[in-house]
């Protein structure tokens, strides 16, 4: 738009699109900015889940940063074919533009398919390693060959297009096999999300976790079937712009729903490890919460050692108390602190398969003296699991804290 037209005070400058009726550009510039920053968004939660709670990285993890380098070329493509003229009338597009403008754009066409199939790859690496049989593997591996070849025979059809010279050339050219072509793909695309879907329910039901359980993970995996719906969508729009007369600008809709798709494929590989997540970041009152799940407890008969591991720090690690230089605990001056657990109890499963259940009588600390007696009782609780192989699975705490005020004893300032 000339600058006559957008009246502009002194020292501003044009904005990169004004959009109009016939200039949907500046739509395409938000929808792509917001998907990518979506993106990098759900990556590095993705990154913070496998290096702040130690889990090891995977093909999963491989293939999912392959599929955002390659989201990050295909938006550039985006940004510089939107720049060319891709969702402006082609009346205003100068002709030296239109070969650049067609080329950007095929190339941005093949990136997405690259970067959705790279998606469903890493999704199905994931699933892999929920696979506790051999028969689940081997379905697995059955599928994430099948999606492979899809993904391959989906390239080839959007990069093989009518005109094999060049197979970028969509303005002004009238070719029936392009809508079959998106067709297939379009197809090729639901099949190869519903089969890992699919998968994922066979294995799931073969494990013995409790339902609850199962329909997290389910319903954890179930967002990526989201993608469906602007699949459709960018479907219709393909096929409704080969019979327009103003194909560049018909292009707006087919890219907005691109993006939302590949945004939301990215999305659902990192749900999955949303709950770590938002466990280590839940808070109250402004600070951050750690909870104790995620305890193991392993005992060897043989050896006799013993490991420990915690998801995650102790909320009530906070609340431990040390000892000066001069015996004195370090948070009491004059409040006498008393930890009383409310409720507090041990589940376990023994090697006979009877399940144990344990309530500890309250415990009352005034001094440091105390703490290896606690400690002590601690241990002889852990203990009670009979040299069991299994792990001890959970246990909750709650702490009632009490703060006392009592007159100073012999001048020191310390609460006797």
């Amino acid at each position: 738009m000339s600058d006559s037209v957008l009246q502009l005070l002194p020292g501003q400058t044009p904005p990169l699109a004004v959009i109009t009726p016939t200039d949907q550009r500046g739509v395409l510039y938000i929808i792509t900015a917001l998907c990518l920053a979506t993106s990098i968004v759900s990556l590095l939660i993705r990154g913070y889940v496998r290096v702040e709670f130690s889990q090891s990285y995977g093909k999963d993890d491989i293939s999912i940063g392959a599929a955002f380098i390659l989201l990050i070329i295909q938006s550039c493509l985006i940004f510089v074919a939107a720049r060319k003229g891709v969702g402006e009338a082609l009346s205003d597009i100068p002709s030296h533009d239109l070969l650049s403008l067609q080329k950007t754009y095929y190339a941005a066409n093949l990136l997405y398919i690259a970067t959705l199939w790279a998606t469903k790859i890493s999704t199905l690496f994931l699933i892999l390693r929920l696979a506790v049989q051999r028969i689940h593997t081997r379905t697995t591996s059955v599928v994430l060959g099948v999606t492979g070849i899809l993904g391959l025979v989906s390239f080839l059809l959007a990069a093989l297009d009518c005109n094999l010279n060049a197979p970028w050339i969509f303005i002004g050219v009238q070719c029936s096999a392009e809508g079959a072509h998106w067709r297939a793909i379009a197809t090729f695309d639901i099949i190869t999300e519903l089969l890992p879907f699919a998968t994922l329910c066979f294995i799931i039901n073969s494990v013995q976790i409790p339902a609850k359980k199962k329909l997290a993970i389910v319903a954890g995996f179930a967002f990526r079937l989201l993608l469906l719906l602007p699949l459709a969508f960018r479907l219709h729009y393909v096929l409704a712009s080969l019979h327009s007369q103003d194909i560049t600008l018909r292009q707006d809709r087919i890219v907005i729903n691109t993006q939302v798709e590949l945004v939301t494929a990215m999305v659902a590989a990192t749900v999955p490890c949303l709950r770590p997540f938002m466990a280590a970041t839940y808070t109250t009152w402004g600070g951050r919460v750690d909870t104790v799940s995620g305890s193991e407890y392993k005992s060897g008969s043989n050896s006799g050692k013993k490991h420990i591991t915690t998801g995650s720090k102790s909320v009530l690690s906070s609340l431990r108390m040390g000892r000066s230089k001069k015996g004195v605990d370090e948070l009491t001056s004059r409040d006498d602190i008393s930890l009383e657990p409310m409720s507090q109890s041990w589940s376990a499963k023994g090697m006979d398969g009877h399940n144990t259940e344990r309530h500890p009588s309250t415990i009352r600390k005034q001094s440091g003296d105390d703490s290896g007696a606690m400690n002590q009782a601690d241990d002889q609780q852990s203990l009670g699991s009979h040299d069991s192989q299994r792990m001890i699975i959970r246990r909750d705490v709650e702490w009632n804290v009490r703060f006392e005020n009592r007159p100073e004893a012999n001048g020191t300032g310390i609460a006797r």
